[in-house]
């Protein structure tokens, strides 16, 4: 297996903190080849050095687009579009805050994909933070966004959820 880990950093020195813990609990916890795909559009040089001290961190500036979640949601595709080409078989999001806790961390996502899950996450509707996958969802062209016609179809069909929510095309 050689997982991807997308992130897209967006720290500054106050919550720099945060991009060392992650990564470190990455190092710690992940028994399997893994890279982080980090998307630096959004660092500045100081981000972009603490990133450099990990060489498994591929940093890749994806560029922008128009709307805070339509920015997100781009450069995870950046990310996971990289990933793919570089061989990555699993896939999984991760924002800044969120860090390994054990060795056995990755084997909570994969045994949902064992019962036959396209995708898997361990926090119910948690849908660009900790969402993982197989290569095989890669073959199916599902955005993480969805076209706007998608998110207020699921909207609609689920008042209850953010239907705008990075992920949520994944669904469609």
């Amino acid at each position: 297996m050689k997982l991807a880990v997308l992130c897209v950093y967006m720290f500054d020195q106050t919550t720099e903190g945060l991009a060392r813990i992650q990564l470190d609990r990455l190092r710690r916890h992940t028994k399997c080849r893994y890279s982080v795909y980090g998307s630096v559009s959004k660092l500045d040089n100081r981000g972009r050095a603490l990133l450099s001290e990990y060489s498994e961190v591929t940093q890749i500036d994806t560029g922008a687009a128009e709307g805070f979640r339509e920015d997100h949601n781009h450069q995870l595709e950046g990310l996971r579009h990289q990933a793919k080409v570089d061989g990555s078989d699993r896939f999984i999001t991760l924002h800044l805050d969120s860090f390994p806790l054990s060795d056995d961390w990755l084997a909570v996502f994969e045994a949902g994909l064992e019962m036959g899950a396209a995708f898997s996450s361990i926090v119910p509707y948690c849908f660009n933070a900790g969402l993982y996958w197989d290569v095989a969802w890669e073959n199916q062209s599902a955005s993480m966004l969805g076209d706007p016609m998608m998110r207020d179809q699921f909207a609609s069909a689920h008042p209850h959820l953010d239907g705008n929510d990075g992920g949520v095309g994944f669904f469609h």
